[in-house]
């Protein structure tokens, strides 16, 4: 019955590690897993960030790789158009030139950007970029 309490519909006691040690007794922790409001990978929450109107788009990408979401290698598109995919090659090859472009040439303020990196496994990032 024990077995059944847990492994039931009391996801509660998910947060319950216990190891059997055979002969030698039992051990356990217990500790709570929680989720940041804020998280790209378990929540759909939009970001926003502020960005001076002159900066370029690999000026972006150093700060989602550098910043809290320590992205490794990020690619951004938005609803009508693809600003810049690392993989495949060829896409990289024509989407490079956007890296210099200053970002008020690329997007207006306010508007979505999706980003994919290999962190995010099958999700993506959605970040609304406006101009101070």
């Amino acid at each position: 019955m024990f077995a059944h309490y847990l492994t039931g519909t009391n996801t509660y006691l998910l947060s319950l590690d216990m190891m059997y040690m055979g002969s030698e007794g039992i051990h356990s922790h217990t500790f709570v897993y929680e989720q940041k409001s804020t998280c790209p990978v378990c929540t759909t929450h939009v970001h926003r960030m502020a960005l001076s109107p002159s900066t370029t788009l690999n000026a972006l990408l150093q700060q989602l790789c550098e910043g809290e979401f320590r992205l490794k290698s990020p690619s951004v598109t938005t609803s009508s158009k693809t600003l810049y995919m690392r993989k495949p090659a060829a896409l990289e090859k024509a989407t490079k030139g956007n890296l210099d472009k200053p970002l008020n040439e690329l997007i207006s303020s306010g508007e979505e950007l999706t980003i994919t990196d290999p962190v995010f496994h099958d999700t993506s990032l959605q970040l609304v970029v406006t101009f101070e």
